[in-house]
């Protein structure tokens, strides 16, 4: 015996009174339908989009696969500025890292200059020696 399952969906619309979304501050694009996942005891946010609206209410839609328990709440703003608060700690990274790096080249590239200049200073002075006159040094030898 075989069991057959179908997939559905339903299109749900749902409105919500003006009035009381100016008593809390909100805006049309700042609600979302929530519906709880008995599995794992968590809610999760189902895509919600404006439908409409009149002088008293506006109208939602939202697509459901299963029935369960729903919830109209506020969108979840936190991961939007944690998201961003991540960013701007990684570019403040990178630009230490960047102050660091260039640091350290302009060090070494003054290091390196300085001892070319001593040597070529060296090469100089030993260039200008007159040996027919001063004779040579034993130590050389």
């Amino acid at each position: 015996m075989s069991r057959v399952t179908e997939r559905f969906s339903v299109m749900c619309n749902s409105n919500l009174f003006k009035s009381w979304l100016a008593e809390n501050n909100l805006d049309k694009g700042d609600l979302t339908v929530l519906k709880f996942d008995e599995t794992s005891s968590e809610w999760n946010e189902l895509d919600t989009l404006f439908d409409s609206e009149d002088d008293s209410y506006y109208y939602y839609v939202v697509e459901l696969d299963s029935f369960s328990y729903f919830a109209i709440a506020e969108k979840a703003k936190t991961p939007i500025v944690s998201a961003i608060a991540d960013s701007n700690e990684k570019a403040s990274q990178t630009k230490f890292g960047l102050v660091i790096w260039w640091s350290v080249f302009v060090i070494l590239t003054s290091g390196i200059i300085m001892v070319l200049s001593l040597i070529i200073a060296q090469i100089k002075k030993g260039n200008t020696k007159n040996l027919g006159e001063e004779g040579l040094n034993d130590e050389y030898y």
